[in-house]
């Protein structure tokens, strides 16, 4: 498959966007009460929500974790003293959630992927009845 710079680019892009998309989704079900999310755990999640078909790196959600926070304001990030159980010194942990930009973010991106899945099922119907007809 002979890609170009354009195509690479457009891959990428929808690969963030669904990433972006899945930690909203997480951070979205966080009921009021909810103390949030740390990265390892969001990994951990859409790992098992995927059936472990999706595998993030630390190195891959951070970068896009910074972003959402600091640039598109959609999730927020508060720290914690943790005690390290073994050494017993104290060390911080981020926790995210989700900003009320966030949650309308959010509604407008399940609309955007409405609309592409709408797209991808209907080109699976001309597909799936042309296979049928041959």
């Amino acid at each position: 498959m002979n890609e170009n710079k354009q195509d690479r680019d457009y891959y990428w892009y929808l690969g963030k966007h669904l990433i972006t998309f899945l930690v909203l989704t997480i951070l979205n079900q966080d009921t009021e009460d909810a103390k949030g999310w740390t990265a390892y755990n969001l990994i951990k999640k859409i790992k098992e929500a995927s059936g472990e078909k999706i595998f993030l790196r630390a190195g891959s959600l951070y970068p896009l974790i910074q972003k959402m926070e600091e640039k598109d304001r959609v999730i927020k990030k508060d720290i914690e003293l943790q005690k390290s159980r073994s050494t017993g010194t104290r060390r911080e942990k981020a926790i995210y959630s989700i900003t009320d930009l966030g949650r309308a973010e959010f509604k407008k991106m399940c609309e955007e992927w409405k609309e592409i899945e709408e797209f991808i099922w209907h080109l699976l119907g001309d597909t799936k009845k042309g296979l049928e007809n041959e």
